[in-house]
């Protein structure tokens, strides 16, 4: 039989443990967000388009999604806009798979994803921007955001391709077009994407219709002024911070 004071000190550690997470998950919250959107972009890109390649594709996903929906650690977030924006963001995965190759499936998968990480995007900047103190989760934050950005060009060039076939020129290696299937265009549209976002511009794939090209200027454009101004400034401010506690 356990003691009286044997029970409440148990109860005091757990107590502590628990404060210690919680303390953890608010210092370290981007830490598995940034883990599962590193991964999903990398693998979304690596693997093959076969079932099982988008099955795991669709698992890290759903990680993704529940990282970003459950970085406040409260389960009542799930009800929030974003979290309903993550349910539709799911489906529309699923749909893919049930209409797999047709291209309602894809814009539908297009749209559904377009509008999760737009508002995830918002989501993580109200936190970023809004700190008034910068710390190493602070600075994943932001790097997270210009991830997001990335993938989120991704989905709009593939709607643009779905929705008006044609939009961009694709090349093989020798530089002649090529055709490729609806697989295989979601996964070239993730390499574009940052491609794009980061200017290298290696001209293996092209915008070629008003609207293409205008996202991929305007991608190149926010992804310079992005790190010109946002990551340098908190990196500044952190170095600033880390100089002073110093002294």
């Amino acid at each position: 039989m356990t003691s009286p004071k044997k029970g409440k000190a148990n109860t005091t550690f757990l107590g502590e443990k628990s404060q210690a997470l919680r303390r953890m998950w608010r210092e370290e919250r981007y830490t598995v967000l940034l883990a599962s959107v590193f991964v999903y972009i990398i693998l979304s890109v690596i693997l093959p388009g076969k079932t099982w390649g988008r099955v795991l594709i669709d698992v890290i996903f759903l990680i993704l999604v529940f990282s970003v929906v459950f970085e406040t650690a409260h389960l009542r977030s799930f009800y929030s806009f974003l979290g309903f924006l993550g349910l539709l963001a799911i489906l529309g995965h699923f749909i893919s798979h049930l209409w797999a190759g047709t291209s309602v499936s894809r814009a539908i998968l297009a749209i559904s994803s377009i509008l999760f990480i737009a508002a995830a995007i918002h989501r993580v900047a109200k936190r970023v921007l809004g700190s008034k103190t910068v710390t190493g989760d602070t600075i994943r934050g932001a790097i997270i955001i210009y991830l997001l950005i990335g993938t989120l060009f991704s989905s709009v060039y593939l709607l643009i391709e779905v929705t008006s076939p044609g939009s961009f020129l694709i090349t093989n290696s020798a530089g002649k077009p090529t055709v490729v299937t609806l697989d295989q265009i979601s996964t070239l549209f993730g390499y574009f994407s940052f491609v794009t976002l980061t200017t290298l511009g290696y001209g293996d794939i092209v915008p070629i219709k008003d609207l293409s090209r205008t996202m991929a200027w305007l991608e190149a454009f926010i992804g310079q002024i992005y790190l010109a101004v946002i990551i340098a400034r908190l990196v500044g401010m952190y170095i600033a911070q880390s100089n002073k506690s110093s002294t």
